[in-house]
Formats: structure tokens, sequence, C-alpha cells
């Protein structure tokens, strides 16, 4: 194999594996992601075929490789989306009862979230960083994280209420 064709099959895997993540994790936003990642599939496999592999071995792996690791890249990262969403779910209402309690022993809401001290804030990415989001305001607070077409938001008088965009 020569060697120009294996560089720009190495320099594909981490672009072809981490743009699918970036779409599973939704960094790109839906539909966007999908819209380019849905054509991109289907042209990653006739790739190893117009890189010319010599030997058959070679270009199915290309042609099957590429597609296969831009699926995976886009599963690993739905996955984890759907992790960070679900941990804001799960823990949201403790985190308003901790903001209530920092009201209570400090007479206003933190500037930030990690002034409460935890260690563990919920909706941790991978790579796209925390889905939850914080807002000080005045004489209260709103927390929100979104996934797909769902938005999640909260305020001091009101738990996390979910709404379709």
């Amino acid at each position: 194999m020569g060697a120009k064709k294996i560089y720009i099959l190495l320099l594909l895997v981490p672009i072809v594996g981490g743009f699918g993540l970036c779409v599973g994790e939704d960094i790109i936003p839906f539909p966007l992601g999908m819209i380019i990642a849905a054509p991109l599939f289907f042209l990653l496999f006739p790739l190893g075929f117009f890189l010319g592999y010599p030997s058959r071995f070679e270009k199915w792996t290309a042609c099957l490789g590429l597609p296969f690791l831009l699926a995976f890249g886009f599963a690993v990262g739905a996955a984890d989306q759907g992790n960070a969403y679900g941990d804001c779910l799960q823990r949201g209402e403790e985190l308003r009862q901790a903001l209530s309690q920092y009201h209570k022993a400090h007479g206003q809401y933190p500037f930030r979230l990690n002034q409460l001290g935890w260690e563990n804030l919920p909706g941790k990415r991978w790579i796209g960083g925390n889905i939850l989001h914080y807002e000080a305001a005045g004489k209260g607070y709103r927390m929100y994280f979104s996934g797909g077409p769902t938005s999640v938001t909260a305020t001091e008088s009101q738990p996390f209420e979910q709404l379709f965009m």
C-alpha cells in the first residue's frame, strides 16, 4: 500500500470518528448534523475503491471501516448525550434543593454552580462539555438543559419542566 494512501486513511479515521461523535453528542445540532452525516455515510463506502488500494482486503477495509467508524462514533456520542440528559433529569431536583440551601445560608444564589461544592455536576459529556446551564438572575436563577427536540427548564420557584421545541 502506498505511503500517501495510508496517510490519507490515517487522517480520515479520527476525522470521521470524531465527526460521528460530535453529531451523536449533539455538538453539531440536530438536524444539521444528520443532514451532513447521512450522505457522508454513503459517500465513504466507495472511497476504498477511489483510493486505488491494490488488494481486495484493503479496499473492503477502507470501504466498510470508515462508514462503520462514523456510525460507531455517532452511537457512542448519542449514548453519552443520553447519559448526560438522564443525569440532569435524575439529579436536577437534588441540585435545586442544594441551591435553596445555599440561598438560605448566604442570602443569595451562587453566581456559578461550582460554588455549591459539588464535585460532579450533572450533565457532563466527554467532549461537548456540560449540557446543564445555570444563570443567576437577580433574586432567582434559571437552569436548563436540552437534548434533541426537548428543553428542560427550572427556576427557584418552578421545578424542572419539559418543553418540546
